[in-house]
């Protein structure tokens, strides 16, 4: 877990909604289903269609089952960067910041914090069927000052993550949003 300061609590961790993790592995799985079924091709050497079968010279085994296996390593390299990336992706809501940690690769993170004081603007996006029935959205966090908005893509709940910042902005020592 992120180290908080001295006064502030935890009030939410965020991550991405597990609808996004499930259908982002779906082509992993169908281009490695394809890998093996084209290693059983290239080894038979024939391949059935709608007007017969086609036949064309077959390869070593050896030579088939090496590149199937490179292509499944490289395949597993990308899968495990996605889940990384997925996983590693959080929020952290506390009653002071904002804290965004989005993993890029395997070796890199950025981690950016916004006070809550600073806060101007915190808006919601639900686009698309399958969205609203599942309730993922992103979560846009204006700030005041040169940093760059924060945005939780692909959040579960984006009204709730709403509501509770909206909350903690009223909380705080000198925020504008009663003027």
């Amino acid at each position: 877990m992120f180290n908080l300061g001295e006064r502030e609590r935890h009030i939410k961790t965020i991550r991405r909604h597990w609808l996004v993790l499930f259908i982002g592995t779906l082509p992993f799985a169908l281009i490695a289903y394809l890998i093996l079924l084209l290693q059983e091709v290239f080894i038979a050497g024939a391949i059935a269609t709608p007007f017969g079968n086609a036949l064309f010279t077959a390869l070593p085994e050896n030579f088939v089952y090496a590149g199937g296996s490179l292509l499944l390593l490289f395949l597993w390299l990308t899968l495990m960067h996605f889940v990384t990336d997925f996983y590693l992706d959080t929020w952290i809501i506390s009653n002071e910041r904002i804290i965004g940690i989005l993993q890029q690769g395997f070796f890199r993170r950025r981690v950016n914090s916004f006070r809550i004081e600073r806060i101007q603007d915190v808006q919601t996006s639900v686009k698309g069927v399958f969205p609203t029935l599942f309730n993922i959205g992103n979560v846009h966090v204006q700030t005041a000052g040169d940093n760059k908005d924060l945005i939780m893509h692909t959040v579960g709940n984006p009204h709730k993550i709403r509501q509770v910042i909206m909350k903690e902005i009223k909380k705080s020592p000198g925020h504008l949003h009663d003027v």
